[in-house]
């Protein structure tokens, strides 16, 4: 099967049983859930081990072959370069090819004939979405969300909101009984399961008696009380894994948005207990994101009031605008993102790393009120050049473009 570009890496070792946990780890949370031969054992990586600790933990076992993958993005040349040293022979890195058009339309039709694939195409580049298509589940995702749509998208927001009524609503008719939860309530109770499995760093639920809880907890103790709460598993919001017991999210992005509509949703709720500083204090200990909460914090930006869209702004300001959708941010939110980003640039001129070549889709976050903040970046000659990189992929289809015509002519000459 095809997917997002991801790097591999070969070397020969000897008892790769024992590596196959630590590897499968390291594939999963970089590389898109479509590996599915690996995306059953994500454990290790949540538990503090980086990825260098990883490669050099993988020489040490002497398995005979060992597979990593990443988002090639994230692939560093200094780990190539470990891997070498490590192994004792240079790796081979292998990229898989996104989606040609012509197998997104099959794809499409496939599960959607006889809807129109060039619409749907159409709507998903007017949100800057196109990118994604070559990954063969948001392709799949967005065109459940275009069906339900009934044929257009308002945002990237309601793009998510609408794939997972979509995923809900189409849940395995043979297992549905008399009084099973609604479609919206099996959102509901999946929304509470993903915030929970996402902050405690847990893989996903099983359905049975294990020893292996801290990554695979009972469904039934994450919900108590909730005599119906398997039939979330009866939905396509959860896949199986190889262990019929268990299931995982389809797709992290999923679980990240479903997660913080639940959490937004709790944090602004004045009768309930949960406070935006509690939640903070397990996204970002100590004021530092949790590098695999980050989708998490972004949703949670564009999904929350003020006060949340702030704090997140506060901790990550990039994160926010790079993922989820920051185009739901009000304009006080939009002005102190450009304004955390311009102190961000100060103190690191290249604060994008490898992120740098990565398209944004970011549509809608310069409307025509963020014209003069924009300006204000383009012709500051002390600003660097990823901050100005940066606003003219935001400017790309903004309302604002118009009215900076003459600022980035003067920018060309």
């Amino acid at each position: 099967m095809r997917c997002m570009p991801v790097a591999g890496i070969w070397a020969d070792c000897s008892d790769k049983s024992q590596t196959d946990q630590y590897l499968a780890a390291f594939i999963f949370l970089k590389a898109p859930s479509s590996v599915s031969i690996f995306r059953h054992k994500l454990n290790w990586l949540k538990t503090g081990v980086s990825g260098w600790a990883l490669i050099i933990k993988a020489s040490s076992l002497g398995a005979k072959q060992v597979i990593m993958a990443s988002r090639s993005s994230e692939w560093e040349e200094a780990r190539t370069h470990l891997v070498a040293e490590c192994f004792h022979q240079d790796p081979l890195l292998v990229y898989l090819a996104p989606l040609s058009e012509e197998e997104q339309k099959e794809l499409f039709d496939y599960h959607h004939s006889p809807s129109d694939f060039l619409a749907f195409q159409q709507q998903v580049e007017s949100f800057n979405l196109e990118a994604l298509l070559g990954n063969p589940l948001f392709l799949e995702l967005f065109s459940d969300a275009f069906v339900e749509g009934n044929g257009s998208f308002i945002d990237k927001r309601s793009v998510f909101e609408n794939a997972v009524k979509r995923l809900a609503y189409e849940a395995s008719t043979s297992r549905l009984h008399k009084g099973a939860p609604s479609w919206s309530d099996r959102i509901k109770l999946s929304n509470e399961v993903f915030a929970v499995l996402l902050l405690s760093g847990a893989e996903g639920v099983t359905t049975a008696d294990t020893l292996n809880e801290q990554y695979f907890p009972r469904l039934s103790d994450l919900v108590p009380n909730q005599m119906d709460i398997h039939s979330i598993l009866d939905t396509r919001l959860f896949s199986p894994t190889d262990d019929p017991n268990n299931h995982i999210p389809v797709h992290r992005v999923v679980a990240e948005y479903s997660a913080a509509v639940h959490l937004a949703k709790r944090i602004n709720d004045v009768r309930d207990p949960l406070t935006l500083r509690q939640c903070m204090a397990i996204v970002a200990p100590n004021g530092v994101v949790r590098e695999e909460l980050r989708g998490l914090l972004s949703w949670l930006a564009a999904v929350g009031g003020e006060e949340i869209q702030r704090t997140a702004i506060e901790l990550d300001p990039y994160t926010v605008l790079a993922n989820g959708d920051p185009s739901q941010l009000l304009k006080s939110s939009k002005m102190l993102l450009l304004n955390k980003l311009l102190e961000l640039s100060e103190e690191d001129p290249y604060f994008r790393g490898g992120d740098a070549w990565r398209s944004l889709n970011a549509v809608g976050v310069l409307t025509e009120d963020m014209v003069d903040q924009s300006r204000a970046i383009l012709v500051d000659q002390e600003v660097g050049w990823q901050l100005k990189g940066l606003i003219l992929i935001l400017l790309e289809r903004a309302p604002a473009a118009k009215y900076l015509t003459t600022d980035l002519l003067d920018m060309m000459f």
